[in-house]
């Protein structure tokens, strides 16, 4: 759902080299029923996840074929697209999925690119979600960014406990273990 968002950034330098080269892809990387032939040095230079694989020994790391479970196809082409080409037209509603997938391949630079993305269209309709989405799965730029729009647009007043880590700073009618942050979201819903 959502109108098309580009996101950008540098294409990986190995897939250029790659390409540049003419080489031939050495890898399929599998995800719904969906086949991508790849540069092996490509995706271990941009994911931290998959050069780990290739360099464990496992038999993975001499397999022709990695099968990505967790992956959608369309999440999986865009990251390729990114790596390869440094830009990938995605759904609106779809950046979240992709960014959480470039985190879960840990592949940083497109997981920069796509959080930076989000953090460019936050709104007032949409902060809330994306400052949640930031403080569950670590992300300090969407964070910062939602952060910043947040207090713009809503009066936090006194829910400012100060550092994240203290438990005694939580409001007291929350549970101990939910950080501030997720705590004042969960008040302004």
């Amino acid at each position: 759902p959502g109108e098309l968002v580009t996101v950008r950034t540098i294409a990986s330098p190995e897939a250029q080299s790659c390409l540049d080269a003419g080489e031939p892809a050495d890898l399929t990387l599998l995800s719904d029923d969906q086949r991508f032939r790849v540069h092996t040095s490509a995706m271990a230079a941009a994911s931290d996840f998959l050069a780990a694989l290739f360099g464990a020994g496992m038999t993975d790391s001499t397999a022709r074929e990695v099968a990505l479970r967790e992956v959608t196809a369309t999440e999986l082409q865009a990251l390729l697209e990114l790596v390869y080409h440094g830009e990938c037209s995605v759904r609106c509603g779809g950046l979240p999925a992709l960014l959480l997938t470039a985190a879960r391949l840990q592949m940083p630079t497109a997981q920069r690119a796509v959080e930076g993305a989000i953090a460019s269209l936050l709104t007032a309709a949409n902060v809330l979600d994306a400052w949640e989405l930031a403080e569950e799965h670590n992300l300090p730029t969407l964070r910062d960014a939602a952060e910043a729009l947040g207090r713009e647009t809503f009066d936090f007043g006194p829910l400012d406990f100060g550092p994240l880590d203290s438990h005694e700073t939580m409001h007291p009618g929350y549970p101990r273990d939910i950080p501030c942050k997720c705590g004042r979201l969960q008040w302004l819903k």
